[in-house]
């Protein structure tokens, strides 16, 4: 459900490198994105700041630094930037993956800054 609403904020944003819907996203994306939300069901993660930490370490790990713009061929993204020096678009899709998660999975709605 979040990548759903993860398409159209895309679109919304103007993203010129929107993600495909979930059927045609490559496993490594959907992984990610399963176990980010564990994560949270789990109660490993709890803010924003949390999610895009681990984020950012897996995508490191998976050899992506930062770029202008995503290219999964280069490993680049926009994003890979600590919290603090992360534009505010990312941390506002970081507030949201988690609200969204948060209240799918019946939980509170916390702050989640």
């Amino acid at each position: 459900m979040y990548h759903a609403f993860n398409l159209g904020h895309q679109a919304v944003a103007g993203d010129d490198m929107p993600a495909q819907p979930w059927p045609y996203l490559p496993r490594s994306s959907r992984e990610v994105t399963v176990a980010a939300v564990a994560r949270i069901r789990h109660g490993g993660v709890t803010t924003a700041r949390q999610h895009h930490e681990h984020w950012y370490r897996t995508m490191t790990g998976r050899g992506y630094t930062w770029g202008e713009r995503k290219d999964h061929e280069r490993k680049t993204h926009p994003a890979m930037l600590p919290w603090k020096q992360l534009p505010e678009r990312y941390r506002e899709k970081a507030r949201m993956f988690v609200l969204i998660t948060r209240g799918l999975l019946g939980s509170d709605w916390k702050d989640v800054t």
